[in-house]
């Protein structure tokens, strides 16, 4: 029953990002910042046979990058300045941070950085139907570098926030949570904490469809995560 509604309000779950779905066709632009393994955008890809501009810090995979028609992915961090990036890549997971995540280390890299601006330089002046931001705590730093104009181009950003691994940056976040509403977006979280986040520019969602999203959808979803769970733990 649930999926039914989700899809009545267009909503895609994608590698524990969620966006609307109704702004996506063959001719989006969608930009993936942190393409990892590529799950996200090859699953974008195959839904809506679209454009996607990705960028992939850690060497080892973007050497082993997949490939797809309409596919671009570019060596490099994103954050908020236009420098060499240090990163850290931890042993056992693909996640590479500005954050050691790990003892275990499979060594540290410095790659060429790309703040939000230059992203966009890099297409036309075709407006974004939706960035993906998983930079491993890089985030406030991107937001908070980039112009209200720039951050306006792109109709929807789903963004994974990392104030689970450090959270004296939640005082950070709700001032860019402060901003985003101030230059005309809405919000609506995902999860229980920060982990998936929405930001849906106005112009692309009527009140009564957000009103529905963030105040049942979105609450319907966690209390069925909640029922999963114990289900889980009955089973055991």
């Amino acid at each position: 029953m649930f999926n039914r509604i989700r899809r009545s309000f267009q909503l895609r779950h994608i590698q524990e990002h969620t966006f609307l779905d109704d702004h996506l066709d063959s001719d989006s632009l969608v930009i993936d910042l942190g393409f990892n393994r590529g799950l996200f955008s090859l699953h974008v890809l195959n839904l809506y046979r679209c454009q996607v501009l990705a960028f992939e810090p850690v060497s080892e995979l973007f050497d082993a990058r997949p490939t797809g028609r309409g596919l671009t992915v570019v060596h490099g961090a994103v954050g908020g300045e236009e420098k060499e990036i240090l990163i850290h890549k931890s042993l056992g997971t693909d996640a590479s941070s500005k954050f050691k995540l790990t003892e275990e280390s499979l060594g540290d890299e410095t790659v060429d950085g790309y703040s939000l601006e230059r992203v966009f330089s890099m297409i036309t002046d075709k407006e974004i139907s939706l960035v993906k931001v998983d930079i491993e705590g890089s985030e406030i730093e991107l937001f908070g570098f980039a112009s209200d104009y720039i951050i306006r181009r792109s109709k929807q950003y789903s963004v994974e926030f990392h104030d689970f691994i450090d959270p004296s940056m939640i005082d950070d976040i709700n001032i860019l949570f402060a901003r985003m509403k101030r230059i005309g977006y809405y919000r609506i979280n995902f999860s229980r904490g920060n982990g998936n986040v929405l930001f849906v520019r106005k112009d692309c969602i009527s009140i009564f469809n957000y009103i529905i999203l963030n105040f049942v959808i979105r609450n319907v979803r966690g209390l069925m995560r909640i029922f999963r769970r114990k289900l889980s733990f009955r089973a055991r």
